[in-house]
């Protein structure tokens, strides 16, 4: 029998090579002038949004980041007249016992991840599917050997310098940080018009 994948979500990522130092030393700064505000962190710190595109510490994060959009935006087959903006950009900062609660983002038609700095123990990315009736269907007491055709979420363990890239539509949240250290990472949406 064949099967296909139908109605498919994806999770783009990849190491970005860029000097993590300086990005780092801009993230553990920004509390100093920005005083954050709260909608998924749980303790810990979001920055209010900002542009990539216009802070000089992150211009070679935003460059890479605006490759790997447009590898994504040919990848998905979109026209290729449309503009994408790498958009509403914040920090989030998870000292340990601190997380991000479960949430969509409505900013854009992606949403993206970079990690700046991960400590092991601080937490996974857990994403949850967009199919409503999906636990009601596949129980779990059905299930032998879990795959991407029978589980209602994945958990990812993020890792250092890489940046990840999922439709604005699936739920996620970053897992408690368990390590004696501070996570941090830098989210975004990304905007096609």
């Amino acid at each position: 029998m064949n099967i296909d994948n139908i109605f498919v979500n994806i999770l783009a990522h990849d190491e970005l090579n860029v000097d993590n130092t300086n990005i780092l030393d801009f993230c553990e700064k920004l509390p100093d002038n920005d005083s954050g505000r709260q909608v998924s962190n749980e303790g810990g710190y979001q920055s209010n949004i900002f542009d990539m595109s216009t802070t000089e510490s992150l211009l070679e994060l935003h460059k890479k980041i605006t490759e790997q959009v447009n590898w994504l935006h040919d990848y998905m087959g979109f026209k290729t007249s449309l503009k994408k903006t790498v958009d509403q950009c914040w920090v989030n900062i998870n000292p340990p016992g601190t997380h991000n609660s479960m949430h969509t983002h409505s900013g854009g038609v992606f949403t993206g991840i970079y990690y700046v700095k991960v400590p092991e123990h601080s937490g996974n990315l857990q994403m949850i599917t967009p199919i409503a009736p999906f636990d009601f269907v596949m129980k779990g007491e059905y299930i032998d050997v879990s795959n991407q055709f029978n589980n209602s979420n994945i958990l990812v363990q993020p890792k250092e310098k890489h940046l990840y890239i999922f439709p604005c539509w699936i739920a996620h949240q970053v897992q408690t940080n368990l390590s004696n250290e501070t996570r941090i990472s830098i989210a975004f949406d990304i905007a096609i018009s």
